[in-house]
Order: structure tokens, then C-alpha cells, then sequence
């Protein structure tokens, strides 16, 4: 792409300003690196759907050479390959971001060619060539023996890479910040005046404010739910007990007949999303009840992840619930002026129960008579007296005391500039 560029460039004499006018424009740039953020996680997710579709298939007794299997392993060679395609170009995009950055910022000279060695010098970029990278080409296939504890488990090579498949769910986070980013009007110009960096941690902690964070994090206990009793399920299955196996080691007797706590028993697959999805939840929200148990190492480790997964969301749940039930500056200052009203409501009731018993009491001791009430009586004249000068002074609050901190520390500096004005 780039030699293409530079050779209509020579050829025709073009101007980069004029030519390609979005190569200097930030804004431009946000929308192209968000729309191939999109075209990443759109591309990648159908290529783990296709490796999910071929294992799901294989756990139903069909055959690794059936037509099914070998298309569903060629579209995902195909997403992933255009995955990979546009990873680059992501990285180009953001390497050419950064000189529009320096040059606006620092007025370091701008250079547009981004040249490729200079995006392959990314190691990022290589990591996550890695890991997007990972899947089962058509035509191959195999199968993975483990040791586990007194018996041996087999597990399909298309079902441990398509777990690897679904670890491409980090790229949905990346189109989520960059939606949540682009929101914010001006936020290069407000990041670069107040020094604050608004980027993904800034995505979070916008996530995380308000009573929408309780949704946010709901929908993330539950997508993570989702995914990792898939792990689960995965390493629950063997392959000794699929028609596809092939593998030597299905003929051992410990590959079918299963020894947990002294317990003999038959091995039988379990390919109900269901019952994972049962034994992560409880796994996960701390109960456990033990109907449902992990019996392979990998299993364990899934469930042992679901456990921290957990807590962290409920106590990420925890302190939003708490954070968004705070009154606001402006809730609390409603909340005094109300408080305000009920308490001049308030003294007239206590002024008018203190001359009721000023005046029986008075007239009881010229007449000699008890005119006070048995409730009247049990009254300490003190506390209602001390009840009534609490009242009173609640009664007599100005409008700027019902203020919360921040309005009248805003107050004071507005008083301040026309002192200095003045």
C-alpha cells in the first residue's frame, strides 16, 4: 500500500497535504482507527464462531475429514487472516497518529510515510499477531493426551484452539473504549490542558460512575460466565469418548474408567452448556454446592479463574452500588433546604407545646388543680427546651448553607474574583 502511494506520488507530482488531506486531520484519524477497531472485532469474532462451530460438530460424533469440519476450519483461516491483515493497518494508523500528536503538541516536524519497518518495529504488534493468529488450519488436526492424577484425559486439538479463539474477546473491549472516547468533544485538546491522560483506564472509570456502572458490570459477570464455562465444558471432554479419536492412549483402561477420591467410576462426556454454566455461577458467586464438580486439571484451573473473576466483580458491583446511592452536591443541598422546612414546621409545634404546658402549669398552681396531661407530665422540660433550640437553629439556615462542599468552596472563589476585580 505504501510503495503504491509513493509511486502515484512520483508519477504524478502530488502534494501529501492536499492528496491526502486525512494524514494531518486527528479527528479523521479517531474515526479510521474505530471503524478498523470495529472491522477487527467483527472479523475475529466469526472466526472464533467458525472454530466454535467446528468443535461443536466434533462433539456431536461427526468426523475430522467431514465437509462441515473443513469449511468451518477454512473460514477461519480466512477471518483470521484478514484479522491479521488489519491489525497491521491499525498499527499503522496509530503510528501515524502519534506524529500528528508530536507535531500538533511539541511541533516536531510531521512526516506522514510511515514506513513498515517502523510499524513491525512494534512489539505489541507481534504479540497480538500471536495470539489472533492461533487457530486450526484445514486439513490439520490432532489430539492432546494429559496426564491427570490416576487416569488419562485426551483432549481434540480443535477444541483446545478454539479456546485459544475465544481469548479474541479483549478486541471487543478495544471498540467499547474507543466508542466511550469518542463521545467526549475535544478530548485530545482537554487531555493536553488539564495533563490527564483519557484513554482506556479513562473508558473504565466512566464505566464504572453512575448507576449504568451496575448494568456494565452485571453484563460483564455475564459474559464472562459465558465464556468460561465453555473453557469448562472443553476440558471436561475427552476425546477417548468421541468418534473422531484416533489416539493410542484411548486404549488404556484409565482412559475411559475414571479414579476420583478412591472412587472408580465410567467416564461419560458432558456437552450440556447448561450444567457448565451451573457449576461456573455457583463457582463463581461463591456458593459451590458440589453437585457439579471440576475432575481435570484444566478444569480446575477454569473454575480457580471464575473464583477470582468473581470476586472482583462483585466487589467492583459493591462499590458501585455504594458510590451511586451517594447523594450529589446538588441531592444534599436539596436534601438541607427540605430538612430546613420540615424543621420550621417543626418549631411551631414545639413553640406551641411549650406554652401549652407554660400556661397549665400556671394555672394548676393558681387553682391548685392538675391541668397537665399524664403525658404532659412525663416531660423533661430541659430536653424540650434544647429540642426546640436544635429545631430552631436548623429553621434559620440560608439557602448557600443547604449547599454541598464543592458549591460553596465555588461560592467563596466567585466572592473572591470581584474582591480582586473590585
Amino acid at each position: 500500500m505504501e510503495a503504491r502511494v509513493r509511486g502515484m506520488r512520483e508519477r504524478k507530482g502530488r502534494n501529501w497535504a492536499t492528496d491526502f488531506p486525512w494524514r494531518r486531520n486527528r479527528a479523521e484519524l479517531d474515526r479510521m482507527v474505530l471503524k478498523t477497531n470495529i472491522m477487527i472485532a467483527a472479523f475475529s469474532s466469526l472466526g472464533t464462531a467458525c472454530a466454535m462451530l467446528q468443535t461443536e460438530v466434533l462433539y456431536r460424533d461427526y468426523m475430522v475429514n467431514d465437509p462441515l469440519v473443513e469449511a468451518a476450519k477454512g473460514l477461519n483461516s480466512a477471518f483470521t487472516l484478514l484479522t491479521l491483515v488489519l491489525l497491521y493497518r491499525l498499527y499503522w494508523l496509530l503510528e501515524l497518529f502519534k506524529r500528528v500528536q508530536a507535531h500538533l503538541q511539541r511541533g516536531e516536524e510531521m512526516d506522514e510515510r510511515v514506513e513498515h519497518r517502523m510499524v513491525l518495529a512494534n512489539p505489541t504488534l507481534w504479540v497480538e499477531w500471536a495470539l489472533c493468529a492461533v487457530h486450526l488450519p484445514p486439513t490439520v488436526t490432532f489430539e492432546l493426551p494429559l496426564s491427570n492424577l490416576d487416569y488419562v484425559v485426551v483432549y481434540r486439538g480443535e477444541a483446545i484452539m478454539c479456546c485459544v479463539n475465544t481469548l479474541r474477546i479483549y478486541l471487543l473491549w478495544r471498540v467499547l473504549a474507543g466508542y466511550i472516547l469518542a463521545q467526549l468533544p475535544r478530548r485530545h485538546t482537554v487531555a493536553l490542558f488539564t495533563r490527564v491522560k483519557l484513554g482506556k483506564m479513562f473508558a473504565i472509570k466512566k464505566l464504572l460512575n453512575g448507576w449504568n456502572s451496575l448494568l456494565y458490570i452485571v453484563v460483564f459477570w455475564s459474559l464472562s460466565t459465558v465464556f468460561i464455562a465453555y473453557w469448562f465444558r472443553a476440558g471436561e471432554v475427552t476425546s477417548c469418548l468421541l468418534a473422531s479419536s484416533t489416539h493410542p492412549a484411548c486404549e488404556d483402561a484409565t482412559a475411559k474408567t475414571w479414579i476420583l477420591n478412591n472412587v472408580s467410576y465410567v467416564k461419560t462426556n458432558d456437552i450440556s452448556m447448561w450444567s457448565a454454566l451451573w457449576v461456573i455461577f455457583i463457582t463463581s458467586t461463591g456458593v459451590g454446592y458440589g453437585d457439579l464438580i471440576p475432575t481435570t486439571h484444566l478444569s480446575r484451573l477454569v473454575a480457580s479463574i471464575s473464583a477470582i473473576i468473581g470476586i472482583v466483580a462483585a466487589s467492583l458491583l459493591t462499590a458501585s452500588l455504594s458510590n451511586a446511592i451517594h447523594f450529589t452536591p446538588q441531592e444534599l443541598g436539596a436534601a438541607l433546604l427540605v430538612s430546613r422546612e420540615q424543621a420550621r414546621i417543626d418549631l411551631r409545634v414545639h413553640a406551641a407545646n411549650i406554652v401549652q404546658i407554660w400556661w397549665r402549669t400556671l394555672v394548676g398552681r393558681r387553682t391548685g388543680q392538675q391541668r397537665l396531661s399524664a403525658a404532659q407530665q412525663r416531660v423533661d422540660a430541659y430536653e424540650m427546651m434544647m429540642l426546640f433550640r436544635h429545631t430552631r437553629v436548623t429553621a434559620q439556615l440560608d439557602i448557600e448553607d443547604c449547599a454541598g462542599t464543592s458549591k460553596k468552596i465555588d461560592a467563596v472563589a466567585q466572592k473572591s474574583k470581584y474582591i480582586c476585580r473590585g
